[in-house]
């Protein structure tokens, strides 16, 4: 272990920067960010800042289809230096986001593929007196109106 030129307090042998009084340290080299680019418009980094000898960051940047569009997930999680396995802990917690994130997204897939299932079912035929298509936003929006009349009055009813 060496020590700052300006402060004399100790420094690790890779640190850029004195975390006592932040002077630069002449033998500094390049940190260990980490850096992910999907593309042009999409894209993180982090850095070990200025006291650490390594980055704790951790850093996930994914993409997965929807039916709604791409989902973009950037998710950092601060790897807090004070705690043990700071690091670890920090991975852990990106990728418990990331599979919470796309498994709800994917069930909402699931589920609109099971509800647009049920609707194409439900359409008039040419020889129907009314001409009726489930996936009418404006139909919808009626058969929900009685359904939420229906549970109000059953609600005060009860």
């Amino acid at each position: 272990m060496q020590t700052c030129p300006r402060c004399h307090s100790p420094v690790a042998d890779d640190d850029r920067f004195c975390g006592a009084c932040g002077a630069t340290l002449a033998r500094a080299e390049a940190t260990d960010p980490h850096e992910r680019v999907i593309s042009r418009d999409f894209a993180g980094a982090t850095d070990r800042g200025r006291r650490h000898a390594h980055n704790e960051d951790a850093l996930l940047i994914a993409e997965t289809p929807t039916p709604k569009g791409l989902l973009q997930l950037l998710v950092v999680s601060d790897g807090v230096s004070s705690s043990v396995g700071a690091a670890q802990a920090a991975r852990v917690a990106v990728v418990k986001m990331r599979d919470a994130v796309f498994k709800e997204a994917q069930a909402g897939a699931g589920l609109r593929a099971a509800v647009d299932g049920a609707h194409r079912q439900v359409r008039s035929t040419s020889s129907s007196p009314v001409s009726y298509n489930a996936f009418d936003p404006k139909l919808q929006l009626w058969v929900a109106a009685c359904l939420y009349r229906y549970f109000v009055e059953q609600h005060e009813f009860l």
